[in-house]
């Protein structure tokens, strides 16, 4: 999906009291805000993305950019 960047950060030794392995940062338009939802809904699905299975746990920050 071109309307949204992804920006990856390896967080394993970058912060001495981490226990992520990586953050992921996402950016897009709010109009494409139901895009990156269906994004996350695969990603999230161990039948599509067999890589979730090994997710320990998640948090989501939602900001808004003001311009």
């Amino acid at each position: 999906m071109e309307r949204i960047y992804r920006k990856l950060y390896h967080t394993r030794y970058a912060v001495e009291s981490t226990d992520h392995d990586f953050i992921t940062y996402f950016e897009f338009e709010r109009k494409h805000e139901g895009d990156f939802k269906e994004l996350c809904a695969r990603l999230r699905d161990p039948k599509q993305n067999p890589e979730w299975n090994f997710v320990d746990r998640e948090y989501e920050i939602w900001m808004t950019k003001l311009e």
